[in-house]
């Protein structure tokens, strides 16, 4: 059984390296790519994934305020963040994340 993975980004490019990079390591299917938060939970619903990787800074829906309802909806789902983002502004949004 592999694991499933949906990503969250808003970047056609960096969504389809992120998909390369996590479907080399063995038994890990990425299921579905999202263009922003709303599309994630939408993804997350019908495809039940055990990881959802999410960009911080997406439209529509930021990514910690998809992992806030995704963490709601499905305790037990497990998030992984990625920002091109600066230091300064990953400690405020780093806040955030703790609270999932």
């Amino acid at each position: 059984m592999s694991l499933k993975v949906v990503i969250a980004e808003d970047d056609p490019a960096t969504a389809e390296y992120l998909k390369k990079i996590i479907e080399e390591v063995p038994d890990v299917e990425v299921v579905s790519i999202a263009g922003n938060g709303k599309e994630a939970i939408r993804q997350v619903e019908i495809h039940q994934p055990d990881v959802v990787f999410l960009d911080i800074d997406m439209p529509e829906m930021n990514g910690v305020e998809a992992a806030q309802e995704l963490a709601e909806m499905r305790p037990g789902l497990y998030f992984v963040f990625a920002t091109a983002y600066p230091d300064y502004t990953l400690e405020a949004s780093g806040k955030l994340c703790l609270q999932v």
